[in-house]
């Protein structure tokens, strides 16, 4: 498992804390303002401003910590599937979860400004997150026989990368 210079957990607390009681004073203002207009009242729209104001700031709240709790559950996803390997494909990420590439790229720059993955970077020239520490590399792993698109030769590559072909060139 990759370290964090926070714990996970204590960033999960403060989603749900966020969560919580943005969308429960959210509501708790929904309902007083509901309760005026239901009570009759004679209140000038001027009144309900602030109220209102309130609502979208503590539902703006709730959504945030709704948004940093399906932040937090990408990062043990991806934690999970990096294990312990120094070099994993962003493409067998991408490949895993369902996600563009470009979006798997963005989302570990992200993470690891983040401070979440901690002595790790995005080499986007072999599309990979490379960790300082660790063993085994995933991208080396699995092999593929490829045909070439173009001269028709067998090529062996590796599976979350691309390649050339050995015989003419063309990108695989």
């Amino acid at each position: 498992m990759k370290s964090t210079k926070y714990s996970v957990k204590s960033r999960i607390t403060a989603a749900n804390f966020l969560a919580i009681i943005g969308y429960g004073a959210g509501n708790l203002v929904l309902l007083s303002i509901l309760y005026a207009f239901v009570d009759g009242e004679d209140a000038t729209a001027s009144e309900f401003i602030l109220p209102v104001v309130c609502m979208f700031l503590f539902y703006l709240m709730g959504m945030i910590g709704g948004a940093q709790k399906k932040y937090i559950k990408r990062y043990q996803m991806y934690n999970q599937l990096i294990g312990n390997y120094r070099i994993v494909a962003i493409d067998y990420l991408a490949n895993s979860t369902s996600q563009t590439v470009e979006f798997i790229q963005n989302d570990l720059q992200n993470m690891i400004k983040a401070q979440l993955f901690l002595n790790a970077h995005v080499n986007l020239e072999t599309n990979e997150i490379v960790f300082q520490e660790g063993v085994g590399t995933i991208a080396s792993t699995e092999t593929v026989d490829v045909a070439c698109p173009s001269c028709g030769a067998n090529n062996n590559k590796s599976k979350y990368r691309s390649s050339a072909c050995a015989y003419c060139g063309t990108e695989l």
